[in-house]
């Protein structure tokens, strides 16, 4: 089985991506200049490979429907983005 690895890093990114964006959205009490940072420190780009990797290990150790802890899982992959 051959893995697409940047394929499956822009995946993971854009998911991660518009899980942040939409956190941000709802963080209508947090410092503007706080919002700009992230803002700017996310659009740096990169790969992603940290959330990507926290991703697929949910995916890898959940068993059947994943759905259940993929807002968890989500959230996890996030903050390490914004680390």
């Amino acid at each position: 089985m051959t893995i697409d690895v940047p394929g499956l890093l822009k995946a993971r990114g854009q998911q991660v991506e518009r899980y942040i964006a939409a956190a941000m959205s709802q963080w209508h009490g947090a410092p503007p200049r706080l919002l700009e940072s992230i803002d700017y420190s996310l659009s740096a780009g990169g790969k992603r490979l940290r959330p990507a990797l926290i991703l697929e290990m949910f995916d890898a150790l959940t068993p059947g429907d994943a759905d259940a802890g993929r807002e968890s899982a989500l959230s996890s992959a996030a903050a390490m983005e914004l680390v």
